[in-house]
């Protein structure tokens, strides 16, 4: 699947450069057939939700997991945290 940018380098060697379709494909490296696809194509509206996204899952546990991560902070800097330094019976 091409990229937006391949797209629009394609479009600009066309349109502006004035380069033919078999010399861009031979830069590009793709066939000719998707060159004039990409020139040819209505360029894709950038996407955007219609509704808002509702918080993430864990939003009323994350006061909690903040909490617990700065209790475990100091392992951070040490490198000596690990799964047996957090008890699981606090969570």
């Amino acid at each position: 699947m091409l990229s937006e940018d391949e797209r629009e380098r394609m479009r600009r060697a066309y349109y502006i450069d004035h380069l033919k379709v078999s010399q861009i494909a031979r830069e590009t490296g793709h066939c000719r057939q998707t060159v004039k696809d990409v020139i040819e194509a209505v360029p894709r509206k950038p996407y955007q939700l219609r509704d808002g996204r509702p918080g993430p899952r864990f939003q009323p546990f994350q006061k909690r997991l903040e909490e617990l991560l700065a209790e475990n902070s100091h392992g951070v800097e040490t490198g000596q945290l690990s799964t047996r330094s957090i008890p699981s019976a606090r969570i």
